[in-house]
């Protein structure tokens, strides 16, 4: 972690957490001190398609960096469905 670049790896993930997930700084601060290992983690790769995934489940946000440790697949089976989130294609609505 002493190797990593602010300009190019910390800066870039501390502001995803703080700006894209909304975590105030002492939230980030702490989750880090937990789990240093965030910080070598992908914004592009694990982080952002995660909150996507999130988001597109109106699952709580929090999860991206709660379970970031996890795989994909894991990940994925974790998060809770809403099936209100869920669109119908080639549904007709008449």
């Amino acid at each position: 972690i002493l190797g990593l670049s602010f300009e190019k790896n910390l800066g870039p993930k501390l502001d995803f957490f703080q700006h894209t997930l909304a975590l105030p700084p002492d939230d980030v601060r702490a989750r880090i001190v937990k789990m240093p290992a965030l910080l070598t983690y992908s914004v592009d790769a694990r982080f952002r398609p995660r909150l996507e995934r999130c988001l597109a489940a109106r699952a709580p946000t929090e999860l991206v960096l709660d379970r970031a440790a996890y795989t994909n697949e894991r990940f994925d089976a974790s998060v809770p469905v809403d099936p209100l989130a869920w669109q119908f294609v080639g549904s007709d609505s008449t």
